[in-house]
């Protein structure tokens, strides 16, 4: 009971986010929009932001994600595509930051007061301080001069396109100052597992001690991570640009030089779902592994 009344209140919250951001991003755009591409659109002039913004819901619901306001093939066509890299980005991004953040944390604990582990922390902590479009920009420069052309190529199969995405979650990881945020947390949390009794315990027995951590830690760590997605969909729109890839950050900004108002909110909207994907999937984790957290 305690399970489903936690999600029944996250389903609420999730609806109300979802209803604002959508409702703001629209009314934004429609009033940054002249009569004359309203026109162009099928918005009717007489027609107020509330009004459109109802009408391109009803359709929405109706599976016409266009609405009035374009093609719907093409535009489920861009969509599919745009979320599928989008998300192979984020997901190997997710991965990346893991591994970079629990190697630099468990370095950090096992050599406290090294002078190397010092520079590397610091590094780490300040890493998020610049710009993520700099950092992009650098790697690809550095690529380039040795006439390696780190882009993706849709003709490409997933495998053949490793490489480049890649190198764009490992920017995307670095730029979005994530890595080192959760080298600290890690860090911290790490600490205080190792330090608690029953772990000094099973050391003393030259036990390993592996399992008993990872165990403690699953928690934690797995909601830091999920909590972070957010972060990856703001800075990805920046890394799609530099590394060619075709996602949603590309989509957003296509539809607003083209005002285009269906493509618009329907990759807003699969933005929004994706960060309240990952608060559920958070607050999955919480409650299923540790029910006193929820």
């Amino acid at each position: 009971m305690k399970l489903l009344r936690t999600f029944a209140q996250e389903a609420v919250v999730s609806v109300g986010i979802l209803l604002l951001s959508t409702s703001m991003i629209f009314f934004v755009a429609f009033y940054a929009t002249g009569d004359l591409q309203k026109e162009k659109l099928g918005i009717a002039l007489n027609e107020t932001a509330l009004q459109a913004y109802v009408s391109w819901w009803n359709a929405a619901l109706h599976g016409n994600f266009a609405g009035e306001f374009g093609t719907q093939e093409r535009l489920r066509e861009n969509v599919v595509n745009g979320l599928e890299q989008t998300v192979t980005l984020v997901v190997l991004t997710l991965a990346i930051s893991l591994a970079i953040s629990l190697a630099i944390a468990l370095y950090l604990i096992r050599n406290p007061g090294r002078l190397i582990a010092a520079a590397v922390e610091r590094t780490m902590y300040f890493s998020g301080a610049v710009p993520v479009f700099l950092i992009a920009i650098l790697v690809y420069a550095a690529f380039m001069r040795y006439n390696i052309l780190p882009m993706i190529d849709p003709r490409n199969s997933f495998a053949e396109n490793l490489f480049p995405y890649s190198i764009a979650a490992v920017v995307l990881s670095l730029g979005s100052g994530v890595t080192g945020e959760l080298v600290r947390l890690f860090k911290l949390e790490l600490g205080k597992i190792l330090g608690q009794m029953y772990i000094q315990a099973v050391r003393i027995r030259s036990a390993n001690v592996t399992a008993h951590v990872a165990r403690a830690a699953l928690v934690p760590m797995s909601s830091m991570l999920v909590a972070k997605i957010p972060y990856f969909i703001g800075a990805s729109i920046i890394v799609e640009d530099v590394f060619g890839i075709k996602g949603l950050g590309h989509l957003m900004v296509e539809s607003g030089e083209s005002a285009n108002f269906g493509l618009l909110m329907t990759v807003s909207l699969c933005f929004v779902l994706i960060v309240l994907t990952a608060r559920m999937l958070n607050k999955f984790i919480v409650v299923l592994f540790d029910p006193r957290m929820a």
